[in-house]
């Protein structure tokens, strides 16, 4: 598989999902999805700092005064620039990981009397389904900079694509539980189809059992995801 090749599959994946999956499974590559994928939510991280830092700003103004506001702010700056500049691209690498792990095993329990597959065909398939969550991110960040930074008042706002969370009678009382709820949206669905068609090209799948590992390892990653909902709460919690 070329350079241009490869390039022009991080963006065939969203029309033509089953062509770059089996461009996968001759030649698995995912370094460049990897790059991409860091670049991307570097920069998309730094453009949402001013939108996380905009009601932490008069909700420290209010407590403190402008002066008060001003020096408290500097230092959950630098751990939102971490975070958002370093562990939240960091944190998706993990996420690949884990997904391609549920989705081998589990798919090797289904056909354990067939031969191996290869770890890399899976790790490659998620890397490149991962611009479907680019696309959602960077859909997020253009609606809310349209809106205007004035509209956000708490950070069930930073999300635009619903899911599940809709069904809380009001999000900002369990931010965690909303936050784990609100994966499952338009966007994980496409996504959780997506790479179920890369599954069944590697496998030989039928379409509904590569649905189903595809759900399953999704799961267990949003079981990982609460997880890390709380340790964030707790971290925002002891710097604000």
């Amino acid at each position: 598989m070329t350079f241009k090749n490869e390039l022009l599959n991080l963006f065939n994946v969203i029309p033509t999902p089953t062509v770059v999956f089996e461009d996968l499974n001759k030649a698995p590559r995912w370094r460049l999805p990897l790059l991409f994928t860091l670049l991307s939510y570097i920069i998309i991280g730094w453009f949402m700092v001013p939108v996380i830092m905009e009601p932490m700003q008069r909700i420290y103004t209010n407590s403190f005064g402008e002066a008060g506001a001003n020096a408290a702010i500097s230092y959950v700056m630098k751990f939102t620039l971490l975070f958002q500049l370093l562990i939240t691209p960091l944190s998706k690498i993990i996420k690949w990981l884990i997904i391609a792990i549920c989705m081998y095993f589990f798919a090797q329990m289904l056909k354990k009397n067939k031969p191996g597959f290869f770890f890399n065909r899976y790790f490659a398939i998620v890397a490149y389904g991962e611009t479907i969550f680019i696309l959602m991110s960077l859909f997020t960040l253009l609606i809310i900079y349209a809106k205007g930074l004035s509209a956000i008042e708490s950070s069930s706002d930073y999300q635009i694509f619903k899911g599940l969370n809709v069904l809380l009678s009001n999000n900002n009382s369990n931010l965690t539980l909303a936050s784990v709820l609100g994966d499952i949206n338009p966007f994980s669905i496409w996504y959780i189809l997506t790479i179920s068609i890369g599954i069944k090209v590697v496998t030989g799948l039928g379409r509904f059992k590569a649905i189903g590992v595809a759900s399953l390892a999704w799961l267990v990653w949003m079981s990982t995801g609460f997880v890390q909902s709380v340790f964030t709460k707790l971290i925002f919690e002891m710097i604000t």
